[in-house]
């Protein structure tokens, strides 16, 4: 649920269009991020990660658009500039923030197609096929290489 979660229900219980929920079983998931309008992730600025979140893989895959702050430089920042998923902010900028939720309230168009964005990405990159077929030319590789360095 997260740290700030109280605070977080607390700030936002007059806004009738704001819902809050219990971490839900695995099953149900994408059920649920597939019936938002939009998905936000917060993350410290003082995050670089080497990796992608996996709640984030799910909400790119759920055909909607994010909207994510964090370092400008991680790994996360990239992908949303590849993919045009959504938005990433500095996690200072908070205008920036508000300015982007307005503009996908009332373009709904441009909306749309950062979700598609988000899920052609996803299925692009980390779908299990590709994954996998990755891992098996990862392991093909070591293989040659060790095959050639033992003689």
């Amino acid at each position: 649920a997260g740290a700030q979660k109280e605070w977080l229900v607390e700030q936002t219980k007059n806004i009738k269009n704001v819902k809050h929920f219990m971490p839900v079983e695995y099953a149900t998931l994408p059920d649920l991020l597939c019936s938002a309008d939009l998905h936000i992730l917060f993350q410290k600025n003082d995050v670089i990660d080497t990796v992608m979140p996996s709640k984030l893989l799910g909400m790119m895959a759920s055909a909607k658009p994010s909207l994510v702050t964090g370092n400008i430089e991680s790994e996360v920042a990239k992908v949303f500039d590849k993919s045009k998923g959504g938005y990433f902010f500095d996690s200072i900028a908070f205008g920036d923030v508000v300015e982007a939720i307005h503009s996908m309230i009332y373009d709904k168009i441009a909306s749309e197609k950062m979700g598609s964005g988000a899920r052609a990405y996803i299925i692009e990159h980390f779908s299990a096929t590709e994954v996998l077929k990755s891992f098996a030319h990862q392991v093909e590789k070591i293989l040659a290489h060790t095959k050639e360095t033992n003689g």
